[in-house]
């Protein structure tokens, strides 16, 4: 109630003040024109200074409504603003047609939708990240406790342990996932360029991964031809392992993967294409963005870090990173390097 009292009397003094200003320099106006021709017809002179201050209404009564406009405008555009600030990301501004914040007003609806969208991405995050490290934390503390009290036979233990491990081995990735991509947002430009032989790098990976493929029973065909790239390795191969991995995870049993890479218009393309579940209509460019999981890769675990890392190396070496998938019939990742 105060503001809109203060709105009023600042409206009210500055009308008082455009209308005395347009008044007055008109008067005068009128005075020295008249005093320069030595207008004896007073009559017309009368009239003018009947009609000065008519039009110095009307102007005034344009100006003011030109202020007012402005200013109500302006104090809803603050007043939403303000409700942000303090956390309400669902504060819409309605746009009427013809309305001359249209625009302005259009730009603040979207900046809300996506702060609306990153909460939700930040408390899903949340809830993923406290799952992610109380599961495997209660599973170590669970089983070392059962170590820990004795008569367990010996491959009981050797289960425990090995559960132990297993769990651990997911918190250090994790760990990994978070550090590697916290370093990789703070870094501008890749490391040190050497000629690499894509191809040779890339059959080492799944030679590497062997044991995960043939473990699954899956059919992994390579189609290789012999490319080289002036780039940094180590970063690449990074990106190779976690799209292998990936591939792994999401193809099913007696599934197939298939690897390619070919020379093509100054550039080397990578593909790694897996017989998955494919990610759903919309979402292929979002599993790029750290911790974001596509909806059907709920019950598989993984911490929505492994692409967005991928995408950061891409970037940082001057290439691209593409998905396309299908739903039921795999996806199909597609980098692009320099050569």
């Amino acid at each position: 109630m105060k503001n809109k009292k203060k709105s009023s009397a600042a409206l009210f003094g500055f009308a008082l003040v455009v209308f005395t200003l347009l008044l007055l320099v008109s008067e005068i106006a009128v005075a020295v024109i008249n005093s320069v021709l030595a207008d004896s017809d007073l009559g017309a002179y009368s009239t003018t200074l009947v009609i000065l201050p008519v039009f110095s209404l009307a102007v005034t009564g344009f100006v003011v409504y030109l202020y007012y406009l402005v200013n109500v405008k302006s104090r809803t555009l603050v007043e939403s603003l303000e409700r942000v600030a303090h956390g309400d990301y669902t504060t819409r501004i309605e746009i009427k047609k013809g309305d001359s914040f249209a625009n302005v007003y259009e730009n603040f609806n979207k900046m809300t939708r996506e702060l609306t969208s990153v909460k939700t991405l930040r408390e899903g995050f949340i809830h993923d990240l406290s799952h992610e490290i109380k599961t495997p934390l209660c599973s170590i503390q669970g089983f070392a406790s059962l170590l820990l009290e004795g008569g367990a036979t010996e491959e009981e233990s050797r289960r425990y342990l090995t559960i132990i491990a297993n769990e651990a081995e997911r918190l250090r990735n994790y760990a990994e996932g978070v550090l590697a991509l916290s370093k990789l947002e703070h870094q501008e430009v890749a490391g040190e360029s050497k000629d690499v032989r894509l191809d040779m790098q890339l059959r080492e990976c799944v030679v590497t991964m062997q044991r995960s493929w043939e473990g699954k029973g899956i059919e992994v065909a390579l189609d290789l031809e012999p490319v080289t790239a002036k780039t940094d390795g180590e970063m690449l191969r990074h990106v190779w392992t976690n799209l292998l991995e990936n591939a792994i995870k999401f193809t099913p049993e007696n599934g197939k993967i298939a690897v390619g890479l070919k020379r093509a218009n100054g550039f080397a393309e990578v593909t790694v294409r897996d017989s998955g579940a494919g990610v759903p209509e919309g979402e292929t460019d979002k599993i790029f963005e750290k911790y974001y999981r596509a909806g059907n890769a709920a019950k598989t675990r993984g911490s929505g870090l492994g692409l967005a890392v991928c995408k950061r190396i891409c970037v940082l070496l001057n290439g691209e990173i593409t998905c396309t998938s299908k739903l039921g019939e795999g996806s199909e990742f597609k980098v692009k390097l320099n050569v």
